[in-house]
């Protein structure tokens, strides 16, 4: 068993320790005996003090007078003894050093002094329920924490929003001095038209993503490792378009090297887009913060940079970003964006809309903040006027769901595309709606019962590998492509080898349950049922004869 630092035998020199370093520990609860080896939790306030380099400690950045401080109620992660804890600020204006107050788990026993031998504790900011701690080599002094580095961000004038630049400590006492674990880069706007910023390597290289950090012989922070590596960071204005003249700031990963440079996409309310690119040696280095440009949307729009090649000018973006869904109407009339009235907190709050009519026959509704969930009813021309004349739809690649009915009775929608991350079409999302064919991502999980009910002009749809469910409905296994009188086969999964059956296990009874039948151009309406089906679907089948 590992010697730990924190001992129930030298409670009264900690506590002389703590009054050195301003910390202060109080008795809670302690679990087992005067023992060695036994676990206690106690209350224990941590000071966040500052590392060498007085730029390290930041979760808020006074641009004017180039400080750095941590913020009221900044929330950190303190792990200890092998278990997790959140620790809040005690401060109640920013400060350069603050105390965190919260429960910490301690282990009783004597230790020697061996550095492998003690129990360090570390700190990480910003909190996170997902952040985790790992000691491969079962030593805590070279102990590595997994957290998340975001690739999408909010901008803040002159600083950056709160939760992103990631910093780690750790202490053999209850004083950790913070290290800044972050790169990043600031740009400002002349125009007064734009919504987000995009920053990229020419060379791919990961900018955000799931870290796992550590700190080097030097106590300097280390990245080992990077889950779901993303190769560009977007900041979206925090107002609907960036404030010409302001700075706004971006984190990225630390020391992130850039030898061949890197582009800036800037992206316009009306959907164009502009891209630079300078192509020359600019490393992100830690705890700094690289100037992108004064402003860079006079370098997308100078002749000279589009004639060289390293600036496109200004054109249609080719999809929408995560604040926007794009759509067509049949007379380039604005369609609205209007969630069921009984809705009392709609997932997307519309920031502004542009008409298709000025703006080439493509309307765009953009959001105060991403997308990731359609609302229920939001296209319906049951609770939008305007829904019938609906002819497609873009969704952005952050919608993962499609809400019960966002789209019912859309007899006029003809084409949609969805984003590459959808996992849920809830009931009744498509019900009545006019296309021909869909394209259901890999990431799809479940489709909700009457989700294509009487889409008459579906010939066939695929269903990916990942999707779970087909139908389900209080616990009854419903129709979802009933009324679907053109559709000539079903491909992927639960599919026959005939393509006109869909058959899955009920998630309750396990009868192999008949959930989808394609019916069209079957000779003289009957139709023999597969081997092994015991169960039909409620409505699956409707009106048409069957024999089997």
């Amino acid at each position: 068993m590992r010697k730990q630092l924190f001992h129930f035998k030298k409670i009264l020199p900690y506590a002389a320790l703590a009054a050195l370093v301003g910390c202060q520990i109080q008795d809670i609860d302690i679990q087992g005996t005067d023992s060695v080896g036994q676990k206690e939790v106690r209350e224990v306030i941590i000071t966040a003090d500052l590392a060498d380099n007085p730029r390290d400690t930041r979760t808020s950045y006074d641009e004017a007078e180039s400080k750095n401080y941590w913020s009221p109620g900044d929330k950190i992660k303190i792990f200890s003894a092998g278990e997790a804890s959140e620790f809040t600020s005690l401060n109640s204006v920013p400060e350069t050093i603050v105390k965190f107050k919260g429960l910490i788990s301690f282990i009783t026993g004597t230790s020697n002094d061996s550095e492998d031998s003690k129990d360090y504790v570390w700190g990480l900011y910003p909190y996170s329920d997902e952040a985790s701690y790992s000691d491969p080599d079962g030593i805590s002094r070279t102990a590595r924490i997994t957290t998340n580095f975001k690739g999408m961000q909010t901008g803040v004038p002159g600083s950056f929003a709160d939760n992103l630049a990631v910093m780690v400590g750790r202490s053999e006492s209850l004083s950790i001095p913070f290290k800044g674990a972050y790169s990043g880069a600031f740009f400002k706007v002349s125009r007064n038209d734009i919504v987000s910023m995009t920053l990229k390597g020419l060379n791919n290289e990961t900018l955000a993503g799931k870290a796992t950090i550590g700190l080097d012989g030097n106590l300097m922070p280390v990245v080992y490792d990077v889950e779901d590596p993303k190769t560009s960071v977007t900041v979206t204005a925090p107002d609907g378009t960036f404030e010409p003249g302001e700075n706004y700031y971006l984190i990225t990963l630390p020391d992130v090297p850039l030898p061949d440079g890197y582009s800036v996409t800037l992206r316009r309310r009306d959907g164009y887009e502009g891209t630079y690119e300078l192509r020359a040696n600019r490393p992100l280095n830690r705890i700094k913060f690289r100037n992108l440009s004064d402003p860079i949307d006079s370098r997308i729009e100078s002749e000279a940079n589009i004639a060289s090649g390293i600036s496109t000018g200004w054109v249609r973006a080719s999809n929408p970003d995560s604040h926007e869904i794009w759509y067509t109407t049949s007379d380039n009339s604005e369609l609205t964006y209007n969630p069921r009235p009984k809705t009392d907190n709609p997932y997307n709050v519309v920031e502004a809309s542009i008409s298709p009519e000025g703006n080439n026959g493509i309307g765009i509704i953009r959001f105060k903040e991403p997308v990731y969930r359609l609302d229920d009813w939001c296209f319906s021309p049951a609770y939008n006027p305007s829904g019938f004349e609906l002819t497609s739809v873009t969704l952005p690649e952050t919608c993962a769901d499609i809400g019960e009915y966002a789209f019912y009775d859309c007899s006029s929608l003809t084409e949609v595309k969805l984003g590459p991350d959808v996992t849920q079409i809830l009931g009744y999302a498509f019900y009545g709606c006019g296309f021909e064919t869909i394209t259901l991502p890999e990431t799809l999980t479940l489709i909700g019962p009457r989700a294509f009910t009487l889409c008459e002009n579906i010939r066939e749809i695929t269903i990916p590998d990942n999707v779970e469910s087909i139908g389900i409905a209080n616990d009854q296994c419903v129709a979802t492509f009933d009324g679907c009188y053109n559709l000539k086969a079903f491909h992927g999964k639960f599919a026959t080898d005939d393509g006109r059956c869909l058959i899955i296990k009920h998630p309750e009874s396990g009868l192999n349950t008949l959930v989808g039948f394609a019916t069209a151009g079957l000779s003289g309406g009957t139709y023999e049922l597969p081997s092994g089906l015991e169960s039909i679907g409620v409505e699956v089948c409707g009106e048409i004869p069957l024999t089997n």
